[in-house]
């Protein structure tokens, strides 16, 4: 946890400017998710700079292979992400007469990620006896789309590294150990839902 901590310390000293009145900037957007069920927040730090916010539940699977039966585990646990966002192609929309209003753009941000779960990582035979935080660290690009409507979409795909500390019971003579997992992984998310905030003039 604590690298988790270390990391969005990290990502809130990065280079940030006032916000801009100006035409063109990006503004607060509030969101409920229903693919990643939860609440978004998203705060404009600058004129194409955001922190975004999201505690959500977080849906993974599992699946085993042993002398010819498939077993399939399902996990439903407890999330956050915290993101810094740099949204970079502005100008481009707009010579294309595309919307760019309540954060209509593309980005790329470096995140963090939290969920509290039990499920086994990088190896089966390491199943954990409780919930732990599996924390993710990495970078991403991502595009956003708010319409007029309210229905919203954002995707991010990226890499970082995947790392927790797994305490499960040795198979054959049950004694219990703690072990650090640290991994490379890769990073999708999809968030489907609906924003909430004012209409814009």
């Amino acid at each position: 946890m604590k690298y988790t901590l270390l990391a969005f310390l990290f990502l809130l000293r990065l280079p940030v400017f006032a916000q801009s009145d100006k035409e063109g900037s990006i503004r607060d957007i509030t969101k409920i998710t229903l693919l990643n069920p939860g609440f978004a927040y998203e705060k404009a730090i600058g004129q194409f700079q955001s922190v975004y916010l999201q505690a959500f539940i977080n849906a993974s699977a599992t699946r085993t292979d042993f002398f010819g039966e498939t077993e399939r585990k399902y996990y439903l646990d407890p999330a956050f992400t915290a993101q810094y966002r740099y949204y970079y192609n502005y100008t481009k929309r707009q010579e294309k007469k595309l919307r760019t209003s309540n954060n209509n753009l593309n980005y790329v941000s470096g995140l963090i990620q939290t969920f509290f779960s039990k499920i086994p990582i990088e190896d089966l035979e390491y199943t954990p006896e409780k919930r732990r935080a599996v924390n993710f660290a990495g970078a991403a690009w991502g595009i956003q789309r708010n319409y007029p409507k309210r229905f919203c979409l954002d995707l991010g795909l990226g890499l970082g590294v995947l790392f927790t500390k797994t305490t499960y019971n040795e198979f054959f003579s049950a004694e219990k150990k703690t072990i650090n997992q640290v991994m490379p992984y890769p990073y999708l998310q999809l968030n489907i839902g609906f924003w909430l905030n004012k209409q814009q003039e």
